[in-house]
């Protein structure tokens, strides 16, 4: 990353891309990612995952997409913490127009046998559980890739 004359950075652009605004072909890693697979703390793309994301498929603290996943979701398909669905929901408290389950659900089949059997037989609700499952990769993985950028930075400053 270069800094511009009047103390601002230059965005990080190219096929991967990590920095703090970056914009990357494939991905972008950075406090704001744009690219088909975006992390960062506000993360844009396909495939997003940060503290607010919005994509295809997002999961974060705030989740927006079409399938959606965080402590706040919201989109056509939505699970989280506080899930709001166009089709389907489920969490804690869950609103939808079709299907939710949660504590809380509020839509045409709530918590009732139709909502349960929509929600086994979906593929985005059974991979979203496994998700939740396994969330200390999601967390870690983009760390790891910061950190290795990072020490990359820190060892062209110095020379090595």
């Amino acid at each position: 990353m270069e800094c511009k004359q009047d103390g601002g950075t230059v965005p990080a652009k190219g096929w991967i891309a990590i920095g703090n605004v970056a914009y990357g072909g494939f991905l972008a890693c950075g406090g704001v990612a744009v690219g088909p697979i975006s992390l960062g703390g506000v993360a844009i793309g396909l495939v997003a995952s940060g503290g607010v994301a919005i994509g295809l498929l997002s999961f974060a603290g705030l989740a927006l997409g079409f399938c959606a996943l965080g402590g706040m979701a919201a989109g056509y398909l939505a699970y989280g913490g506080v899930a709001v669905g166009w089709l389907a929901a489920e969490g804690g408290s869950a609103v939808a127009r079709h299907f939710a389950n949660g504590g809380a659900a509020f839509a045409a089949h709530a918590n009732d046998e139709a909502a349960r059997w929509f929600m086994s037989q979906h593929p985005f609700f059974s991979y979203a559980k496994v998700w939740v499952e396994r969330i200390w990769l999601l967390i870690w993985l983009p760390l790891g890739l910061v950190l290795w950028q990072v020490s990359r930075i820190r060892r062209r400053a110095s020379g090595s």
